[in-house]
């Protein structure tokens, strides 16, 4: 449980109450399958948001929507997010920097076109610092 604290400095619980108000009824995709994404399903009921798929660079080879027994959710490769046209993206990774520069340096400029994405849980002001300036 490597999160459960950063998840208690994020508010995480009202945080989760305001994504699922924000997108009810909405197709969100996550992206990033690993141990931050193992804590969020653990630590909270995602059978409340409309998940669709999730993807994860380690799903590339994927030609069509797969199910995942490790996951417990349909996998699609980052190539074909586009094919389902979600609402939204939400990056279920500790370290959103590369993914977000993956998207926007290859993905995007590769398929010519943009999907939505933020972070599951916003960082706080504390945090940005603190990865802006490596204080640890």
């Amino acid at each position: 449980m490597q999160y459960i604290d950063e998840f208690k400095l994020q508010n995480a619980d009202k945080q989760f109450e305001k994504l699922k108000r924000k997108y009810k009824n909405k197709k969100i995709i996550l992206y990033g399958v690993g141990k931050y994404f193992q804590e969020i399903k653990d630590s909270f009921d995602l059978s409340s948001l409309n998940i669709i798929a999730v993807s994860d660079k380690k799903y590339e080879k994927l030609e069509v929507l797969t199910y995942d027994d490790k996951v417990g959710y349909n996998a699609i490769s980052p190539r074909k997010i586009f094919d389902l046209k979600p609402d939204i993206v939400l990056l279920t990774v500790a370290e959103d920097f590369y993914v977000e520069q993956y998207f926007c340096e290859e993905l995007f400029v590769e398929q010519k076109q943009k999907f939505k994405y933020r972070r599951f849980f916003k960082l706080t002001l504390a945090q940005i610092i603190e990865r802006e300036f490596n204080i640890m």
